[in-house]
């Protein structure tokens, strides 16, 4: 993967997290080695979309404290905006944040719910994020839950 926005981009190996932080421990460690001014999330199964450099370009210029953007699910055309920090409504890569030293830390946070208590804790911690409703990923659809 290619990005003009991005100074570095930190790959951490997928790792058995049997503590149910659900890649928590993968995402701390690529903070802490983050040297750059924003850190953007993606899983292994996520794709940026075509323009999200010019987006990502354009929109870190406005003064904010961190970003929340819009994710469409991958072979599907349904989009996920975050209009607020609410439970089922923010994805992993979605948030962008300042690369600072006091960053939440995604392993105090179980489940599937560790993304919006991430998003909570920045809240806390920043203030209120600038929402776009521009797409910078697509992500693979939820599973389907049996009953």
């Amino acid at each position: 993967m290619s990005s003009l926005w991005a100074d570095e981009i930190i790959v951490v190996p997928e790792q058995p997290e049997d503590d149910g932080t659900w890649g928590g421990g993968q995402r701390d460690r690529a903070i802490s080695a983050a040297t750059g001014d924003w850190i953007c999330f993606m899983d292994d199964d996520d794709v940026f979309t075509e323009d999200a450099d010019e987006i990502l370009r354009r929109c870190l210029q406005q003064k904010a404290t961190w970003h929340v953007f819009s994710m469409q699910y991958l072979n599907e055309d349904r989009t996920l905006w975050a209009g607020a920090v609410r439970p089922g409504a923010i994805g992993t890569p979605m948030i962008v944040v300042p690369s600072r030293a006091d960053l939440p830390r995604w392993t105090d946070y179980r489940g599937y719910m560790a993304d919006f208590y991430f998003a909570l804790s920045c809240k806390r911690l920043y203030g209120e994020p600038l929402y776009h409703r521009e797409v910078i990923a697509s992500i693979r659809p939820p599973k389907t839950r049996q009953p």
